[in-house]
């Protein structure tokens, strides 16, 4: 079984992991016929863990953070991100997501290095993706798919817990679009909105620990600096 964990990294040993995280960021996965580059095609590598980076069990220390078998798992200690350390302008995020239990947890689009202060976090330095098992639920601005804080979803698409979700982000110049399980519930122009105007059009892509257990997997993403939508109507 491949497995993957990132924990506790110290003295030369933690300088040489930055050096090669730093190294690998710069050369994204080649695109694939599946639906562009595989960013778990290399474990965790290219991915920073940002806040709570451990967890103690019955005495042994063990990351919260951990890659198998294609899949990402947060064990939901704490709070913190996954980010990843290629910075992203115009592009097609997809991936899968589940939650073994109630869970909630988000995608950082667009973001910068999270480093403690509220200032730092995807949903105020740029945009959150919010991820809720909150199957029923009326679609608002803090519930699944919506870009919390800022825009509802259309509809609430959530499937029960257990299940695996498909999300799919498309951010092209102010644009920003999102699809959950093969539904259009956001398709925003953040350049309409004076709250929104200012923010980044370019930044990582984060998974967050809001501290419940959380699985992702086929993460994939695709260039579309290439490419504009035109404005929203």
């Amino acid at each position: 079984m491949q497995s993957d964990r990132l924990g506790r990294v110290g003295g030369r040993a933690g300088g040489v992991r930055r050096v090669v995280f730093g190294l690998v960021a710069t050369l994204l996965p080649t695109s694939t016929p599946a639906g562009g580059a595989d960013l778990l095609e290399r474990g965790l590598a290219g991915w920073v863990v940002e806040g709570t980076r451990e967890r103690e069990t019955q005495g042994l220390r063990e990351p919260v953070w951990t890659y198998a078998d294609g899949v990402v798992r947060c064990s939901g200690h704490g709070f913190g991100y996954l980010r990843h350390e290629q910075a992203v302008s115009d592009f097609r995020l997809e991936l899968e997501y589940r939650f073994p239990k109630n869970g909630n947890s988000g995608i950082g689009i667009r973001t910068v290095p999270f480093t403690g202060p509220l200032a730092t976090r995807p949903s105020q330095a740029a945009y959150e993706v919010q991820l809720l098992s909150d199957a029923g639920r009326k679609p608002d601005r803090g519930s699944c798919c919506s870009l919390y804080g800022h825009e509802a979803p259309t509809e609430n698409t959530s499937r029960p817990v257990g299940e695996w979700n498909t999300v799919v982000v498309e951010c092209r110049g102010p644009r920003i679009t999102i699809e959950h399980n093969g539904t259009t519930v956001v398709d925003f122009d953040q350049s309409t909105r004076r709250d929104t105007a200012a923010k980044p059009l370019s930044g990582s892509i984060s998974l967050q620990n809001h501290g419940s257990q959380v699985e992702f997997r086929d993460i994939r993403i695709t260039d579309l600096s290439s490419e504009r939508l035109p404005p929203s109507p």
